[in-house]
């Protein structure tokens, strides 16, 4: 799968399709093919493979994770910010749903929610000393 990591990201959804048809029950890669297919803009479709992802493997948390940013972009805020839910109810410090929980939430026009979401994020960025993720989770607060 050498074209997902060079960021071929048609090639890889060929490749993906071809893996697909030989196993239908892979997680890894639905979830995968799901992922190029947001990278391109496709987010429908990566919705539809992070879905069969969770039909697979209703532990996969990147799974929702990744769907939380395919509604996301699709303006499907509540059910991006239920999935975020999701994740942190499996996983309390993943800061990236933190994140696009806060998203999530400004787009519902739920501020004081959303700033306690992005102070939870850079609060785990702290910890990480994740200088980078500081940053960006900062100018995020810097506006709310």
């Amino acid at each position: 799968m050498a074209h997902f990591a060079n960021k071929n990201y048609q090639a890889a959804i060929q490749d993906y399709n071809k893996a697909i048809d030989n196993s239908s029950d892979w997680a890894e890669v639905f979830l995968n093919r799901g992922i190029a297919r947001y990278a391109i803009g496709e987010y429908r479709d990566a919705t539809k493979d992070f879905d069969r992802t969770i039909d697979i493997d209703n532990n996969y948390i990147d799974a929702y994770y990744q769907r939380s940013l395919a509604r996301f972009a699709r303006k499907r805020y509540e059910d991006a910010l239920k999935d975020c839910v999701r994740v942190l109810q499996r996983d309390p410090n993943h800061a990236l749903a933190y994140e696009n929980q806060a998203n999530s939430l400004l787009a519902l026009k739920r501020k004081p929610e959303a700033k306690l979401a992005i102070e939870q994020a850079l609060k785990i960025y702290t910890q990480r000393n994740d200088s980078e993720a500081i940053k960006r989770t900062q100018n995020i607060l810097s506006t709310l």
